[in-house]
């Protein structure tokens, strides 16, 4: 297969009129890649940049497509379909996942009893749900050929990204009436001389079985508001 993939890639290129991959530098567009039209010849143009049409950006008007001046280190040919051929993601896998108009990387982080993954993303840190059709294996265009991602180890620790988990809350300021509700651990947050473990986590709106599982508010708490779920949660 790694042959197979090496001699697919190094037929692939990119010229003039050709649809290609360009990837966003600015903050919170790190790690996504969207589809553009290339609109200038490589061989002609010696700069270090060239002009890109997108196809899912547009203008304020929202109809004419964004068109912009790209270095070239950032302007790739669109990844092959055989890059996906008998691929079978699990926990820990590198993928790109189709939102907001592009592909985004991120690792999965929870495989579903329905099939579908929670993903995690690290700029900026968040963890959303998508079905199979959403993602594609993530693989980087280097030296004229793709090269996939190996998987990642995942922690077991019981507060890992992706962990379901309990936080309370109060409900009562006067009589200080404390519940506990149902989060997602997104990541642990760690700042310079702060030796309390905080974490980043999604209130989940309701029950994780459900398609719209951890849609809530961001919150950063300390270790000691949140828990691990009862083991009766058929969820965790």
């Amino acid at each position: 297969m790694k042959n197979n993939l090496k001699k697919k890639g190094k037929l692939l290129s990119i010229a003039k009129d050709c649809e290609v991959e360009v990837s966003l530098q600015e903050d919170g567009f790190k790690g996504s890649w969207f589809r553009a039209i290339l609109e200038q010849n490589l061989t002609r143009i010696k700069g270090k940049k060239l002009r890109v049409c997108y196809k899912t950006l547009f203008n304020e008007d929202g109809v004419n497509p964004c068109k912009e001046n790209i270095e070239r280190r950032f302007i790739r040919p669109v990844p092959p379909e055989c890059l996906n051929e008998g691929v079978v993601f699990k926990e820990g896998s590198m993928v790109d996942a189709y939102f907001n108009n592009g592909w985004w990387t991120g690792l999965i982080v929870v495989e579903r009893p329905d099939g579908s993954f929670l993903v995690y993303f690290d700029d900026p840190p968040d963890i959303m749900r998508f079905i199979r059709s959403q993602l594609r294996p993530h693989a980087d265009w280097i030296g004229s050929e793709w090269v996939k991602s190996k998987n990642n180890v995942l922690s077991q620790h019981m507060f890992r990204t992706g962990k379901l988990v309990e936080m309370t809350r109060e409900i009562s300021e006067s009589e200080k009436e404390k519940i506990w509700v149902r989060a997602l651990v997104i990541t642990e947050i760690r700042s310079q001389g702060d030796d309390r473990r905080k974490f980043l986590i999604k209130r989940c709106t309701i029950s994780q079985n459900s398609s719209d599982e951890a849609e809530g508010k961001h919150l950063i708490v300390d270790i000691f508001k949140i828990r691990p779920s009862p083991p009766r949660d058929l969820c965790a």
